[in-house]
């Protein structure tokens, strides 16, 4: 399966993920699988007109390399949206979209470019775990989450000098990790670097 179009005459309101409950006797714990996990095939999901509401894990473990939004969408659970989509490349989302919610790009491996209508104000926990190290953004103006940008492949990282917090978490799992210049960060959170290769910490400059 290479392609999914949804018909012109569709009535889908609504896209959910496979949900599975597990129960050991003391407690329940709920799992989610999307809706196109293990297409591995799959290059394109052209979504229909007369959808109006996308809850989170939607497309979670799809492995398309891009997806198209129609205009009448009125809700997105953003959560874990597009977690383990290792194929995504490119994805224009929604003016809705303000903010990027936990877990939403985590395992994107090749994300390249991603559109956005609206300013973007927060960065959710996890939000790009092991995700293409190429696509990371530090900007003083968002707020982050914590493991944000952790488990990447980069062997360099130089912090811009108006980026001065390092949230908890942020660059862990960084196993590839040689080269770090913080410029002129002035705190940083717990687990911030933990797992990472370098073997002299730059303080300031």
């Amino acid at each position: 399966l290479e392609e999914i179009i949804f018909p012109e005459t569709c009535n889908v309101r609504k896209l959910s993920p496979i949900a599975y409950r597990y129960n050991d006797g003391i407690s329940t714990t709920w799992f989610y699988q999307g809706l196109f996990n293990g297409c591995t095939s799959l290059e394109t999901v052209v979504l229909p007109k007369s959808l109006r509401k996308i809850e989170q894990y939607a497309f979670q473990g799809a492995q398309f390399r891009g997806v198209v939004f129609p205009e009448g969408l009125a809700t997105i659970e953003a959560d874990w949206l597009f977690d383990g989509c290792s194929r995504l490349e490119e994805v224009s989302l929604p003016t809705m979209i303000t903010e990027f919610a936990p877990g939403m790009f985590r395992g994107c491996k090749s994300i390249r470019k991603i559109n956005t209508a609206a300013s973007i104000t927060r960065y959710g926990d996890y939000c790009f775990d092991g995700a293409n190290s190429e696509f990371l953004n530090l900007d003083p103006n968002i707020e982050y989450g914590i493991d944000v940008f952790a488990n990447m492949d980069g062997e360099s990282l130089t912090i811009p000098d108006d980026f001065t917090v390092i949230p908890q978490g942020m660059f862990s799992g960084w196993w590839n990790l040689k080269h770090l210049d913080l410029g002129k960060v002035q705190e940083i959170g717990g687990r911030a670097f933990e797992g990472s290769a370098f073997t002299t910490l730059p303080i300031s400059r």
